[in-house]
């Protein structure tokens, strides 16, 4: 994984910042500069298969988290127990910040703040078929299946585990979300 770190010395507070599909840390330089701003520490890390991140597959936020944990832990290890982590997230960033909300944290990870997520791999993709490429349901639904289960053969997971709603249902830590109505896409 490629990262960008900001530091401040005498700061404990450390948000970790994910971009969206397709995006990778150096878009996500407003946001960095606010939490700077803010008074904390920046991990601006390139997901799996952005940027400079090494990696062939997208996961859409579900093996993502798991990455979140671990940086979760190196904040902690650098900053100490003192540490007060927020974890922030845009778009496929945001769904990463749910789903990894319902994983066990340290209890350095003090908040989760999601910018219009999706609410699972399978409602995206459903959609992604549906609005994109104009696919009937009757079409989109068997393929999204196949996907899931070609998924499930090479990386170990079925998408219907990529849920953000029962992840966010194990939930103990305080949540903001910011959703719109309906998203609109370029």
């Amino acid at each position: 994984m490629q990262t960008i770190c900001l530091l401040l010395q005498k700061s404990f507070k450390t948000v970790v910042i994910l971009h969206g599909y397709m995006g990778n840390k150096d878009k996500m330089g407003q946001y960095a500069a606010l939490f700077h701003q803010l008074g904390y520490n920046v991990l601006l890390p390139d997901a799996r298969s952005h940027g400079a991140s090494q990696g062939h597959f997208i996961g859409y936020g579900w093996p993502e988290r798991n990455d979140v944990k671990k940086w979760s832990q190196y904040i902690i290890k650098k900053q100490g127990s003192n540490s007060k982590i927020v974890i922030f997230g845009l778009s496929m960033g945001a769904a990463t910040a749910m789903m990894t909300s319902g994983e066990k944290l340290p209890t350095q990870v003090k908040a989760i703040i999601e910018d219009c997520g999706y609410t699972s791999i399978e409602d995206e993709l459903n959609y992604e078929a549906n609005k994109l490429y104009k696919l009937p349901s009757m079409v989109e639904v068997p393929i999204v299946k196949l996907l899931s289960l070609s998924v499930k053969i090479k990386y170990g997971y079925f998408l219907s585990e990529g849920n953000c709603i029962k992840q966010l249902e194990k939930n103990h830590r305080p949540f903001y979300l910011f959703m719109v109505k309906r998203q609109i896409r370029s």
